[in-house]
């Protein structure tokens, strides 16, 4: 975790310049993440945990990509499952899994998310 924190405080105080992070497979990058920009190629789990604001561009990520995001946006070519979000902005061509509570806006493969009325019905 302390290492994701770190990801952010590298991207604030490279903002407005974008903070490539080379490292692949870290958990928790961009946690709390409130500017600036974080590219990286894989993510580990829980990425852009409680972000604000800003954005993260990730080729693939792990589970529960953007749990209690309050803001921001993530970009993401794979999502192995989304976390319970408040609200910001995702943007994916695959997910795997979309968990329960949703804030945030997702777009899988260009369409708007929703979740069905019968899925709301049943607690799915």
């Amino acid at each position: 975790m302390v290492l994701g924190y770190l990801t952010s405080i590298c991207a604030e105080c490279s903002c407005p310049e974008i903070f490539h992070l080379s490292r692949n497979d870290l958990d928790y990058i961009g946690f709390e993440l409130e500017k600036g920009t974080i590219i990286v190629e894989i993510a580990g789990n829980m990425l852009g945990t409680c972000m604000k604001g800003g954005k993260i561009e990730v080729k693939k990520a792990g589970d529960e990509t953007g749990s209690s995001m309050n803001g921001g946006e993530i970009i993401a070519d794979e999502i192995k499952s989304i976390g319970n979000t408040i609200k910001g902005k995702i943007v994916a061509r695959q997910v795997g899994k979309v968990s329960k509570n949703q804030g945030a806006q997702i777009f899988i493969n260009g369409v708007k998310f929703k979740r069905s009325f019968l899925d709301k019905l049943l607690g799915n």
